[in-house]
């Protein structure tokens, strides 16, 4: 258990010093506003962290008793931490960081997770999945209209 100068999960990332904390029986040190300032702050060092580590995928393969493939924790990563994406806002990048999704991150990572944040990991994939899909149903249709108008095999 942590004293009441440490929080959550690991004291490197968590002391308190800010507001934005509050204590309750299921939810131990976590913050309260995770679209703080603090919390974005706190959430770029814990991806930064994320990015560095070598040995997560495998840790959480092991802590979840295989029922995902490391491959699909590994793509899980890669999506979340480093793949670029198209955003909302117009922007070709990386994710932006969640503080709620590096917590879960390293939770699943130590071993100490709680079911919210396995289900993290299978909307993840779910979502890989589909976009996956997407794309595939779209460079079908964009290729047979293509090929329509400009049939490469007349050439």
């Amino acid at each position: 258990m942590y004293s009441s100068e440490q929080l959550f999960f690991d004291e490197k990332y968590f002391t308190i010093h800010e507001p934005d904390f509050f204590y309750s029986g299921a939810i131990y040190g976590a913050i309260s506003e995770p679209d703080s300032s603090y919390a974005l702050k706190k959430a770029e060092e814990l991806y930064a962290e994320i990015r560095k580590r070598t040995t997560d995928v495998q840790r959480i393969y092991h802590n979840i008793n295989g029922v995902l493939s490391l491959d699909e924790i590994k793509e899980i990563k890669n999506y979340l931490f480093y793949d670029e994406h198209d955003l909302s806002d117009g922007r070709y990048s990386v994710f932006d960081a969640s503080f709620p999704i590096a917590q879960s991150w390293m939770r699943l990572s130590a071993g100490s997770f709680a079911y919210h944040d396995f289900v993290l990991l299978l909307h993840e994939k779910y979502e890989i999945g589909i976009i996956k899909q997407e794309v595939l149903n779209f460079q079908y249709k964009l290729h047979s209209k293509l090929h329509k108008h400009t049939s490469w095999v007349l050439f």
